[in-house]
């Protein structure tokens, strides 16, 4: 599984803000079989599921309460997890 975290100004919000993204890679099962998932074509797409952040939690809580990493290994799933008000860079 690669984890990507990102800081960056919004245009849109006019201020930082930040977004979490799960993007899933080969595991040690799938190294061992003659024909494992084409993680890394370039022509690869992934279904991508966008989680946001309860009212009062920011982008890091799915990973800390929930399975998702699993579930975005399992059937192969791109995850984004943008910041919200309660959740940005700081300056």
């Amino acid at each position: 599984m690669a984890y990507i975290q990102c800081c960056f100004f919004s245009r849109t919000l006019m201020r930082n803000t930040s977004v979490n993204v799960i993007i899933p890679t080969i595991d040690s099962d799938e190294a061992l079989k003659d024909n494992p998932y084409d993680y890394f074509n370039p022509k690869t797409r992934y279904q991508t599921l966008y989680l946001l952040p309860s009212k009062y939690g920011d982008q890091t809580e799915w990973q800390r309460y929930s399975t998702i990493e699993q579930y975005a290994l399992m059937y192969k799933l791109a995850v984004v997890m943008p910041a919200f008000d309660a959740s940005v860079c700081e300056d």
